[in-house]
């Protein structure tokens, strides 16, 4: 099952599909872990091969599609490639759709080894999270009475105050540099 997921989720990318469907689909078949990994590398391994086709056929017509705000981040990657495109994937490429941030790396000079890396560690924690999701939805049907006590779990807590700081962060940085 896990190797017809990868499969899938590798086309499913690098056909450009969203990724959401993909992680909720991996964490409700698998547990959390297997499936952000599995989508993680996937994920990883399509925008590689994306990017050197990019590279080698489509560099003029992807550079002509992209906008302002899309060529600010690109120079901003480039400034220190392999930190700031970590931080970018980690931070969910601040907003972008999963699809322009696979495309992206083809307009930068980032090597495929280091961008196949960066890929699979950067989206590694946002992944878990959306894997989580789809992990518990297998429990919706066995919840007979709604319990309001999940709020007092310190898990979940800690997990809900991440992503709004990490929300909380994007917003920031998209507004000092005008994104």
């Amino acid at each position: 099952l896990a190797f017809y997921l990868f499969i899938f989720s590798l086309l499913w990318t690098l056909f450009l599909g969203f990724i959401s469907p993909i992680l909720l689909m991996t964490g409700f078949l698998l547990s959390p872990i297997q499936g952000a990994i599995i989508v993680s590398i996937a994920n990883a391994l399509s925008g590689a091969i994306l990017t050197v086709l990019i590279r080698n056929y489509f560099i003029k017509d992807i550079k002509k599609m992209f906008s302002q705000k899309i060529e600010r981040i690109i120079n901003l990657i480039e400034k220190n490639e392999n930190l700031y495109f970590f931080i970018f994937r980690l931070a969910g490429g601040f907003g972008a759709p999963s699809q322009i941030q696979n495309l992206i790396p083809s307009l930068t000079k980032i090597r495929i080894i280091n961008y196949i890396i960066i890929s699979f560690f950067g989206c590694l924690p946002i992944y878990y999270v959306s894997t989580s999701i789809g992990y518990s939805l297998k429990f919706i049907s066995e919840i007979k009475n709604l319990n309001v006590n999940v709020f007092s779990n310190l898990n979940f807590i800690i997990t809900i105050t991440i992503i709004i700081l990490i929300l909380i962060v994007i917003k920031l940085i998209k507004k000092k540099f005008n994104f």
